[in-house]
């Protein structure tokens, strides 16, 4: 774009300083999600850890903590710590 004589440019307009936000993680409710869920959503777990999940789930009347997925037969603290992050009970 040129500029002619004579005409004043106008000033871009002024962007708003960013907000510091805590970015939104999509949290995976363990007493809600499906076995298909389980298997997507988690690293390490695919439909046979999913399904004992699911299964500890009904036996326990639901997980109180997501910590305690590693009571589930198959689920370590290894594979607890790469999905902790997602993990929610309610």
């Amino acid at each position: 774009m040129c500029a002619l004589p004579g005409l004043a440019q106008a000033a871009p307009p002024a962007k708003a300083a960013p907000v510091a936000t805590k970015p939104q993680i999509d949290r995976l409710n363990l007493n809600r999600a499906s076995p298909q869920e389980l298997t997507e959503r988690l690293v390490g777990v695919g439909p046979k850890k999913a399904e004992a999940i699911v299964a500890w789930r009904k036996a326990n009347k639901g997980f109180k903590t997501p910590a305690q997925l590693m009571e589930v037969k198959g689920i370590g603290p290894a594979l607890y710590e790469r999905n902790k992050a997602i993990l929610s009970t309610r």
